[in-house]
């Protein structure tokens, strides 16, 4: 087996090696490989996690948590017993999901939001986080075959939620809800439906640009903030739309993909504003905004991702998205005067900022997508 098939060394893997080999052999003929591509893609890199080792991250932060706060918290024994349970249970997930050592850096960045917001809270707004968790696990495990999401991603996912709906609520949870539930049901399928291979880093890349503002909101207490977080998640849907698109149909028309692209992100959007802002002008200026975020992201994406008729998910493909999805949604703050108005000075030059990075970048592609199309009139045909 190759280095670049197996995973880092043990016996474990060695077995795991001579067992695919054998069923190579099984199969008589050498074209039979992909059998390895198939069976390691199935598992997770790096080590297999346990049952124990969980329990005793939740051990450890449950009693990390509850003798400080109880002690020099000011709370009560109830509502410091539950800050504790909800704790060690967002970071019992980050342990389940996190590889490569990200649990060292979403632990803190997450626990931190996580710890701030619930400290606040009496027991019955406790008692109802940890009601929404469990919720939130449940459906995320029977959806699981609905998505092209890992068990690690999907431990990832309801984390995420949960940090989400303990800093913002339901209306700040709404978006990312609404990407998991249907990002894989309002575009075209694709083959990574069926394996179920995307890793926990995927969902950090779908979730960088709408923590940045979530952090921002945790800070400021800002609600303009929530038109920037729910267009990282409609830039994000437009996004894995074109990719799929743009594999099932490589001879569709650019200008076409893109109007679906577009139109399936304003579908997370949407009514994530119609709850935040109800049925009003500032929702309306939102949408305007948010569209343009969108489309512009989704347009430079096309310009500078390659290979988009392979479908590709390779960590190129992935931190272009989370750029993009971060530059989108800063544009479409830049955008909306009724919520920049509300921003302090330098979040807003920011925004506006990242506005015009994003409109240098377009500006930027234009002259050598002209060319390549004088020099293939039969590409410049199809991109009008």
């Amino acid at each position: 087996m190759s280095a670049k098939l197996a995973a880092p060394g043990g016996a474990h893997q060695k077995r795991l090696a001579a067992y695919l080999d054998g069923l190579v052999h099984a199969a008589c003929h050498a074209d039979r490989i992909p059998v390895k591509l198939y069976c390691t893609g199935l598992l997770p890199p790096g080590e297999r996690k346990s049952i124990e080792g969980a329990a005793v991250f939740f051990l450890t932060a449950f009693l990390c948590i509850h003798v400080p706060v109880l002690l020099w918290g000011g709370t009560g024994r109830l509502e410091s017993l539950l800050i504790a349970v909800a704790v060690g249970s967002m970071v019992m997930l980050a342990e389940a999901a996190a590889w490569w050592g990200i649990d060292n850096l979403i632990i803190p960045l997450w626990g931190y939001m996580t710890l701030k917001s619930l400290l606040a809270m009496d027991a019955a707004r406790l008692w109802s986080q940890l009601g929404f968790l469990a919720s939130l696990g449940a459906f995320t495990w029977t959806w699981r075959r609905r998505t092209s999401l890992g068990d690690d991603a999907l431990a990832g996912t309801v984390l995420w939620g949960y940090v989400v709906w303990a800093v913002g609520g339901f209306v700040w949870v709404l978006a990312p809800l609404l990407q998991l539930a249907t990002y894989a049901t309002i575009t075209v399928r694709s083959p990574l439906d069926r394996l179920r291979g995307l890793s926990f880093p995927v969902v950090l890349a779908n979730s960088a640009g709408a923590m940045f503002w979530l952090l921002v909101y945790r800070q400021e207490g800002d609600p303009a903030l929530f038109l920037p977080f729910a267009v990282c998640y409609g830039v994000n849907v437009a996004i894995i739309a074109l990719v799929r698109a743009k594999y099932a149909f490589p001879a569709l028309a650019r200008l076409r993909v893109l109007s679906l692209a577009t139109a399936s992100g304003m579908l997370i959007v949407l009514p994530s504003l119609l709850v935040a802002y109800g049925l009003s002008f500032e929702t309306l200026a939102g949408v305007l905004a948010a569209r343009v975020g969108i489309a512009a992201a989704t347009e430079v994406f096309i310009r500078i991702q390659p290979g988009l008729e392979g479908l590709p998910i390779d960590t190129g493909r992935w931190l272009r998205q989370a750029s993009l999805a971060a530059l989108g949604s800063a544009a479409a703050l830049g955008l909306f005067p009724l919520a920049t108005a509300g921003v302090r000075a330098p979040v807003r030059r920011a925004a506006l900022g990242a506005f015009a990075v994003l409109a240098a970048a377009l500006a930027a592609t234009v002259g050598p997508l002209r060319r390549a199309g004088r020099a293939n009139p039969t590409a410049a045909l199809r991109e009008e």
